[in-house]
This record gives C-alpha cells, sequence and structure tokens, in this order.
C-alpha cells in the first residue's frame, strides 16, 4: 500500500476538517477535495466538539473563536429527566477522580516475596484501593448530589486562561466543548486549508473506478476521472463512496427510537455553559448556545408524533408566539461495520451517525483521523519520505483491528444511548415509554462471558459495588463517569442494596469516612478556590478576546 495522494469526496465542514488536518500532520502528501454531486442538506447544522490539547496545534484560538462566533461548552445539563425533575450534569470529562483508562492506576500482579514489593507497585496498589473505595463512598453518599459533588463548574468559568481550563480535564480526547455552526466554521477552516495548499477540484463526484479486487483506482468526475491512492469518504449519510463496495454493510441502530429533527434558531445575547437538554413529549430538545443566538433541536420519532405536533410543543414550551423558520432533518442513526474497506475510509456521520446527546460528528471524524494518521504513520516502512508505504499484509491486518476498535465504540455509545433515554418520569408518552422498555431488557440480558458489555454492567451497576478492569475492551474512548452519571441523575440505581453489598468488603471499606470526607473536602475546597472570581460564559469570551 502506497499513498501518495488522497482524495476527499464531499465539501461540506467535515471534510475541510479533514484535509486541513491530514496537510498539517502528512505535508507531503496531495490533498484534493471534490464536492459529492447531492447538495441536498440532511444535517444537524450547529453542535459541540471538544477543544482538545491537541487540536490547539492546529488552530489559533482567539482567531477561531471570533471568525466562527464560537461559544464555550462544558457538558451537558439535564433539566428533567427524573421523577423529582431535579437537574443533574455531565462534564465533559470526569474530573475530580480521574478514572478513566488512562489515568485509574493500573493492577499490577505483587511479587511472590511480599517484602521485595516494589514501592512503585505499592503506591499503584493502595492508590487503585483507595480510589475504588472513595468512588463508592461518594457514589453512594446521599447528603451530597454525586453530580454536583464531582462538577468543576456551575455557572460561571475559572478567570484562567483557556489552555489552564483545558488541563483541568483529563481525557485527552475530551475536554472544554466548543458549540459551533457549521457554515462559519466551514468558511473559517476552508480557509486555513486553502492556504495549506490543499486543492478543490473544479468538478462534481459521479463515481469511483475500481479494479478486480474493488480496490479504487480513480474517482469519476462529471469533467473527467482523478487517480489517487486512497480515498475519504465524507458524504455524510449518503455514503456515495463506500456503498460501492460488495462487502458495505449498515448496521441501523436498534437503542435508538428517534429518526427525524427540527431544528431552528433565536436571537439571544445570553449564553451558557451547559448544553441544556429537556425531556418532551414525544422526544427531547437541545438548546445549544452561540455568542448572538440560540439553536434549538427537537429530536422525535415520526410514529408518535406529526410535525405539527411538534412545532406547537416546542412553542409553548419556550413561550414563543412563532418559530419563524425551521428546518426539518431526517435521521437513520447507525454505523456502517467496517469504517476502511480496501483504500476507502468513511468518516464523521460517513462512518455513522451517533445520537446527539453523546458526541457530536466532528468529534468522531477527530478521533477516527488521529486513530488513522497514527495507524499509518506507525507502519511506514520510511522507504519514500514523499510517501506512505505499508506493507500489504501489515495494512490488512491494521485495518481489521482498526474497524473492530470502532465497533466496539458505536457498540457503547449503543448502550449508553440506552442507559441516558432511560427516564422515571411518570406518563412521560409513549417515546419514553418505548425507551424504557428498551433498557428494561438490556438490564436483564446478560449471558456468560461478556462483562465488558454495557448490557452487564447496568445490572451489575444498579446494584452491587464499583466494578472495573482496566483490561476491558469497554470504556476505550469514554471513562466510567459517563456511565455514574445517568445511573445516578434518573435515579436507577438500588442505592439500599448497593450499600449492602459494601460491607465486609476489605477492599471497599479501605477508605474510611473520616479520610472520604477529607479527600470531599479537599476537593471542594479546590473547587471553591478556582471559582472564587468566576465568570459568566460572555463575560469570560469578551476579557479573553474570544467573541466577534
Amino acid at each position: 500500500m502506497e499513498i501518495k495522494k488522497i482524495i476527499i469526496v464531499g465539501s461540506k465542514v467535515q471534510s475541510w476538517i479533514c484535509a486541513y488536518i491530514l496537510k498539517t500532520q502528512l505535508p507531503f502528501l496531495d490533498i484534493q477535495i471534490i464536492d459529492q454531486s447531492i447538495e441536498e442538506d440532511n444535517e444537524i447544522n450547529v453542535g459541540t466538539f471538544a477543544l482538545t490539547e491537541k487540536l490547539l496545534e492546529f488552530i489559533d484560538i482567539k482567531d477561531f473563536f471570533q471568525e466562527t462566533k464560537g461559544t464555550i461548552n462544558v457538558g451537558k445539563r439535564y433539566n428533567n429527566w427524573n421523577k423529582e425533575k431535579k437537574v443533574f450534569t455531565s462534564n465533559n470529562s470526569f474530573n475530580s477522580l480521574r478514572i478513566d483508562e488512562i489515568q485509574w492506576p493500573q493492577k499490577h500482579e505483587t511479587d511472590n516475596d511480599e517484602n521485595q514489593l516494589d514501592p512503585e507497585k505499592e503506591i499503584l496498589l493502595f492508590n487503585d484501593a483507595f480510589k475504588r473505595a472513595y468512588l463508592n463512598h461518594l457514589y453512594n453518599d446521599t447528603s451530597i448530589g454525586f453530580c454536583d459533588l464531582t462538577s468543576l463548574f456551575n455557572e460561571k468559568l475559572p478567570d484562567l486562561p483557556l489552555e489552564k481550563i483545558i488541563e483541568l480535564f483529563d481525557v485527552p480526547s475530551r475536554s472544554i466543548g466548543i458549540s459551533y455552526k457549521s457554515t462559519l466554521l466551514l468558511a473559517y477552516i476552508k480557509n486555513l486549508a486553502t492556504k495549506h495548499e490543499v486543492t478543490l477540484i473544479n468538478d462534481f463526484f459521479v463515481g469511483v473506478e475500481q479494479a478486480e479486487d474493488e480496490t479504487i483506482i480513480s474517482v469519476i468526475g462529471q469533467k473527467e476521472k482523478y487517480p489517487c491512492d486512497f480515498v475519504f469518504d465524507c458524504t455524510g449519510e449518503f455514503r456515495d463512496v463506500m456503498s460501492n463496495f460488495s462487502n458495505y454493510n449498515f448496521w441501523l441502530n436498534p437503542a435508538i427510537e428517534a429518526d427525524c429533527a427540527i431544528q431552528f434558531e433565536v436571537d439571544s445575547s445570553n449564553a451558557k455553559i451547559w448544553k441544556d437538554l429537556y425531556v418532551m413529549r414525544h422526544g427531547y430538545l437541545i438548546e445549544i448556545h452561540l455568542q448572538d443566538k440560540t439553536y434549538y433541536t427537537y429530536i422525535f420519532n415520526q410514529t408518535y408524533a406529526s410535525d405539527l405536533e411538534i412545532i406547537s410543543e416546542t412553542e409553548n414550551f419556550l413561550n414563543l408566539s412563532k418559530i419563524p423558520k425551521f428546518s426539518i432533518i431526517n435521521l437513520n442513526f447507525g454505523c456502517i461495520d467496517k469504517a476502511i474497506i480496501k483504500n476507502c475510509f468513511a468518516l464523521g456521520n460517513t462512518a455513522g451517525t451517533v445520537d446527539p446527546i453523546f458526541i457530536d460528528p466532528i468529534d468522531l471524524l477527530l478521533k477516527e483521523l488521529d486513530a488513522f494518521i497514527t495507524m499509518i504513520i506507525d507502519n511506514d516502512d520510511d522507504s519514500d519520505p514523499d510517501a506512505i508505504n505499508i506493507p500489504d499484509e501489515t495494512f490488512m491486518l491494521k485495518t481489521l483491528e482498526f474497524n473492530e476498535t470502532f465497533n466496539n465504540f458505536f457498540k457503547e455509545i449503543s448502550d449508553l444511548t440506552i442507559l441516558y433515554t432511560w427516564t422515571n418520569l411518570e406518563d412521560a408518552g409513549s417515546y419514553w415509554n418505548a425507551c424504557k422498555s428498551k433498557y428494561d431488557s438490556s438490564a436483564t440480558e446478560i449471558t456468560s462471558g461478556i462483562e465488558e458489555t454495557m448490557s452487564f454492567k447496568i445490572n451489575y451497576w444498579r446494584y452491587f459495588h464499583l466494578y472495573y478492569n482496566t483490561e476491558n475492551t469497554s470504556f476505550k474512548f469514554l471513562n466510567e463517569y459517563d456511565f455514574f452519571v445517568p445511573l445516578y441523575g434518573n435515579r436507577i440505581y438500588n442505592i439500599a442494596d448497593r450499600k449492602k453489598s459494601i460491607q465486609n468488603n476489605d477492599i471497599l471499606d479501605f477508605c474510611t469516612n473520616e479520610n472520604y470526607y477529607f479527600v470531599n473536602n479537599a476537593f471542594q475546597q479546590f473547587k471553591e478556590n478556582l471559582m472564587k472570581n468566576g465568570l459568566s460564559v460572555i463575560e469570560y469570551q469578551k476579557k479573553y478576546e474570544l467573541t466577534t
């Protein structure tokens, strides 16, 4: 496999982000973009993606915010998802306990001679036991809300440069979020990519020319053919390139009840740091803030309500006399079973459409792209400084691994969707009853040897103490915090049974009440000091020159 020239099919924001990052990391490659033939816009036009330290390497932070009207977002706020209709929040990443797969202490076998125990291993074992015990105390403490305790933020941001705030987050791929509008982001990133010599082909995509083994030889435009070594499919749900392969298969996500969205905007200068979510009669409403507007997306299923019913309910809920203009977007949640086939790579919502509660298509694209670039660089034989050369057998094996990893990711998202969209609101409506039914069947779906699956963990965590295994393939992209929040916020777990399971457990009793409250107080003091001079998101972005 030799790669010198990559053609990206599709010219929307995901395509240009992909092209720009490819060109900055692999400047010797020829990166070209050709527009897809289908012009229909069937994508949600706003979203929030993580502003990670790695992403800061590619953009000037002030220019980015000023040009795109980007607005800082720290996580999700669930406003009425439980019987008490109490708000609970979920940070973009877990800040206080550091239990993701990177920071969580690894288990180590002790030496045969305990007297010769390696001091470093001893510290790891100590931390391992203490954090497991501390987390159980925290999770079972009814005197304070789990989500309130573990959140660094309320309504304000600390008076620190953005780079310093990003350092507070634990998971490298998940951090402070930026709410964006696609059209503004597209103009900004297209300008950057063009300056880095990404070429836009003056033609429209028609199809691909393939060899007998279905490897793509060239991209066919309306005017001519364009030879290439690799094709990136960024055509969204149309999947104009991937659908040409005989082993292409799309997996419809059975966990997601929704199939449609209505989106509109209203003028607003009251930006918030949260992405707000509201349980509605026929689905849920997402509220995203930009600097001068608020965007609403109502996710629902057309089986349970018509467009007019959705509009009427939303107008009443938001006290709007009339929604001036809205777009209706058909959604097809699911993923393809192979992100890479031969020399074609599906990215972002071409690879799959994920419930917008969890991950934005741009976040997905960045995860995929980072993994792909790492894979080809690590396996390049360095025989040609102007190309990537990977032995065919090696590339085939690495492709299999890559596809398996992303299939696992989509399965986790599917299971988490069931968990988050379960609500114990009384008489919530047909949509929510259908979601609850899926949760109930998932929670009891336990078969031998699948301890890594969310179904197993849902059932286990409802009643028992903290269970984790750092060798599991689960949570490669997410972390345990994503799992705690809905169990706590939706009042799913049985706290009485869980407390019983902790009794007489040496590991879990390792953290005494005394040191539990000491650690809690230390974290709360840290949070209090951090937020002493907190700023609203508008105040913060003005002070640090992040507004237009």
